[in-house]
């Protein structure tokens, strides 16, 4: 079967949006910090502390405060607020603007288990002191087999499960392992008596997710299922290859399969079931490529087109404050300058609607344009 994708843009614009809001309608803040550290939530105390193994400082810890968010009326935070240090060599650490008022610290190292505490900060610049205790905890041990075989080098990674504190990792898991030639891994660390989720991956085979609670002598056997796959080469207009995309099958489950394009622009993806899927291709510089399968399949293709771009201006006595393009999958906008001009690129190459808005969406002109492909459209006049 092949299949050959002209492809189309699934992009989005981000715009200023002004709204009045009411009192009974709270608001709903993006969520701050998952990614990294987050400085919204300030204070003028300071928490310092160590963390410790029995007698033993242990440097390097990861060390995050966890802050319930702003408080505002009529407001709610989806998520806390994060601040993350680590420990020195002593096991000491500092986070300082810190608010008063309860939070939460939670320090991981690796092959410890994890640990938080909850903490009253006290209106005073010299802060608190606390100390975060860290212990082994327990592991977990198992075989991953598939048809009764080992199955080598599948990697697995595992969560704790239902975890409020969970947020300080950033949606990463805490540990991951790979299986050895006997298929027998060990993750080691981990909150003992507390349920955990591993996700197992292998080549060849269908995502496995499971929920265990670690315990001592106690081995986890994983049995995945083999999975189909689909095989195919990305190339340019040109018949040229395209190396080093990014390439993802989903089917509509939480585990997309995911790959990557080589030098002859040939890529694979496995671990699918035999039913529709949908890939996505993805370079910097080409408009994103999307193909339907009714089913896995081998020999696909699918061709990238250059993203091109537009120039020019629009006529500043029609008072327009944005330019909208409509493709056949998107509509796109973005400010206009003061004097009407602007240059738009990374736009998927083909025929367009291209209008001039004001501040209230409505449409004061529009015309059609052909935005070429790795190139930009230049003096452009949009008037009526």
């Amino acid at each position: 079967m092949k299949s050959i994708l002209r492809a189309a843009v699934l992009a989005a614009i981000l715009v200023e949006i002004s709204a009045v809001l009411r009192p009974a309608a709270p608001l709903l803040l993006q969520s701050p910090g998952i990614s990294g550290q987050d400085s919204s939530v300030r204070g003028a105390s300071a928490i310092r502390g160590r963390v410790m193994q029995g007698v033993d400082p242990i440097p390097e810890a990861a060390v995050t405060l966890i802050l319930p968010g702003p408080s505002r009326s009529g407001a709610r935070v989806s998520a806390p607020s994060l601040r993350r240090t680590t420990t020195d060599g002593s096991g000491r650490f500092e986070i300082r603007d810190v608010p008063s008022g309860a939070c939460r610290i939670a320090a991981i190292a690796p092959g410890l288990a994890p640990a938080s505490l909850a903490v009253e900060v006290p209106v005073d610049p010299d802060g608190v002191e606390v100390s975060i205790e860290l212990d082994p905890g327990s592991r977990v041990e198992g075989q991953v087999r598939s048809g009764g075989d080992p199955v080598a080098g599948a990697q697995l990674k595992l969560w704790i499960a239902g975890e409020a504190s969970a947020w300080h990792q950033g949606g990463r898991p805490l540990r991951e392992a790979a299986t050895d030639e006997a298929g027998r891994f060990s993750l080691e660390g981990l909150p003992a008596g507390g349920k955990v989720r591993i996700l197992v991956r292998a080549s060849g085979h269908r995502p496995q997710e499971i929920s265990a609670i670690p315990a001592e002598g106690k081995l986890l056997s994983i049995e995945l299922v083999p999975g189909s796959f689909v095989s195919g080469r990305v190339m340019t207009s040109s018949n040229l290859p395209v190396a080093d995309a990014e390439v993802s099958g989903s089917q509509g489950e939480g585990y997309p399969a995911e790959s990557r394009t080589d030098s002859h622009g040939d890529f694979r993806l496995e671990g699918l079931a035999d039913r529709p899927v949908t890939i996505w291709i993805r370079k910097e510089g080409f408009a994103p490529g999307r193909i339907d399968l009714p089913r896995p399949a081998a020999g696909v293709s699918v061709v990238l087109l250059q993203e091109g771009g537009l120039a020019g201006r629009v006529e500043p006595s029609l008072g327009a404050t944005f330019l909208v393009v409509v493709t056949e999958s998107a509509t796109l906008r973005r400010p206009l300058g003061a004097d009407g001009a602007f240059r738009w690129t990374g736009l998927p190459p083909g025929e367009v609607r291209v209008g001039a808005v004001d501040r209230s969406g409505r449409v004061l002109v529009e015309r059609r344009l052909a935005i070429p492909e790795g190139k930009i459209a230049e003096g452009i006049v949009v008037a009526p």
